[in-house]
């Protein structure tokens, strides 16, 4: 089951960049998976500038797992995922392609706005598949209006930037009080995946 589960992630990697016409692969030099330990993440985060609060990693490979499992996740994966005050998944639309979903959701966000909620899934469910990558990483939605979980992967390289930008729009509509959280995909070296499970992910 495992190893389906690996190969459909891949397949789904596959997808999104080839679907942009491999211009995303050859511009923002994204690579082939590999194991990472936090303490490449946040040299590679050190690298690209990135602010390493609020920075999270799965806690073990069966919450990896779990995750990869369920539709709704992986349909946002590389991209983000909304959750209301009361931590319920918002369902919203991005018809840009070739493009990280979320950026016009937020730019288009009011104080009255009340996007269709999917009841089916919560930031609770996703919170307990979660640990912090360092000490100053954090989860706080006590003053957040929305909670936005941004998944990213040091493996994209320089696609981040789109994911990561996220920050900039929300400065911009800064009374919404919305909260960004990423998520590292990274598969982690002290997971100790066996050589299939590796194999199938293409490991470098």
């Amino acid at each position: 089951m495992k190893h389906l589960i690996i190969i459909g992630l891949i397949t789904l990697l596959c997808i999104l960049f080839v679907s942009c016409n491999q211009i995303l692969v050859m511009r923002y030099g994204i690579r082939q998976p590999r194991e990472e330990t936090p303490e490449t993440i946040l040299k590679f985060m050190g690298k690209m500038d990135y602010p390493n609060e609020n920075i999270f990693i799965f806690k073990d490979s069966s919450a990896f797992y779990a995750c990869m499992r369920d539709s709704i996740f992986l349909g946002n994966l590389l991209g983000t995922l909304f959750f209301s005050p009361q931590g319920v998944l918002a369902g919203y639309t991005d018809t840009l392609k070739c493009q990280w979903p979320g950026e016009s959701f937020v730019q288009n966000l009011h104080s009255n706005t009340l996007p269709q909620a999917n009841t089916g899934y919560t930031l609770q469910n996703l919170i307990t598949s979660m640990v912090p990558l360092n000490d100053a990483t954090r989860i706080d939605t006590a003053n957040a209006r929305y909670i936005v979980v941004v998944t990213w992967a040091t493996f994209l390289g320089n696609y981040n930037e789109r994911l990561f930008s996220i920050r900039d729009v929300i400065r911009q509509n800064a009374e919404l009080e919305v909260k960004p959280v990423f998520l590292c995909i990274d598969v982690q070296k002290e997971w100790n995946l066996t050589n299939r499970e590796k194999n199938a992910l293409r490991f470098e």
